[in-house]
């Protein structure tokens, strides 16, 4: 009986063994393509702390992708990793867990991005964006990839525009979470620290996203004031007003 107990003994760490040393390399390519949302090259480490050095997704590299996999959330039947991907657009780091119903929790993620990924849902076609987007999502949930939870802010940074006109406009921000109505949304607003005034609200539901904003050139600075003409109607008081569809709801505007 002893003798057996002890087999199983070492049978279970060696189990664990090979379980914590398994290639990542020789994992990803057992796993089916289909089941990757991206593609992983030069791939390093083990499954439970490992790097890929190059991430695709449509042909877009990336950037870097390193893991740490939590094994105590093996036992409550999820999936529990700490992330962080270095790329040239995209920089991040943050826990996904992934439950064995299909859900996808992500908490405490960081994400900077230049700014001008956002000209297409802006639709400004006369400025180029610049600065950078420090996002927080601080709870993301998804089931079938529909977020059920979201609270988080972003904070563009050196915001400004380029092109058409060139002004600066300071640090705007955007909180986001819940709406009572269904659906997810938020506020717009600056820190005060430039010359761009601005205050707005925004909401998305699965039918598509609509946004409102008020912008006005603090101190009537000359600069804000021309980049002001291509953004929206000017109004008698100075300010323009800014709106814009898109999705199911309407197209974008």
């Amino acid at each position: 009986m002893k003798r057996l107990f002890w087999l199983l003994v070492l049978a279970i760490v060696v189990l664990a063994i090979v379980a914590a040393t398994f290639p990542a390399k020789l994992a990803v390519r057992l796993l089916p393509s289909s089941r990757l949302p991206v593609q992983l090259e030069e791939v390093a480490g083990t499954v439970w702390s490992g790097r890929a050095e190059r991430v695709l997704r449509n042909g877009a590299d990336l950037g870097r992708l390193q893991w740490t996999v939590h094994p105590a959330g093996l036992l409550r039947g999820q999936i529990d990793a700490d992330l962080a991907l270095q790329g040239q657009a995209l920089d991040g780091t943050g826990r996904v867990v992934a439950a064995r119903d299909g859900s996808v929790r992500i908490a405490g993620a960081k994400v900077r991005f230049p700014a001008a990924r956002m000209e297409r849902l802006l639709d400004v076609p006369a400025l180029t964006l610049v600065g950078n987007v420090d996002l927080v999502i601080e709870d993301l949930e998804l089931r079938g990839r529909v977020p059920v939870a979201l609270t988080g802010q972003a904070t563009w940074r050196d915001a400004g525009v380029s092109g058409g006109e060139q002004a600066t406009f300071g640090t705007l921000q955007a909180r986001f979470g819940a709406l009572d109505g269904g659906g997810f949304g938020g506020t717009l607003g600056d820190q005060g620290d430039g010359p761009l005034a601005l205050d707005g609200s925004f909401r998305t539901t699965l039918m598509g996203f609509e946004a409102r904003a008020t912008l006005r050139a603090r101190d009537d600075d000359p600069q804000v004031q021309r980049a002001l003409r291509h953004i929206g109607q000017m109004q008698p008081d100075g300010s323009v007003v800014y709106e814009v569809k898109g999705g199911l709801a309407g197209k974008g505007s």
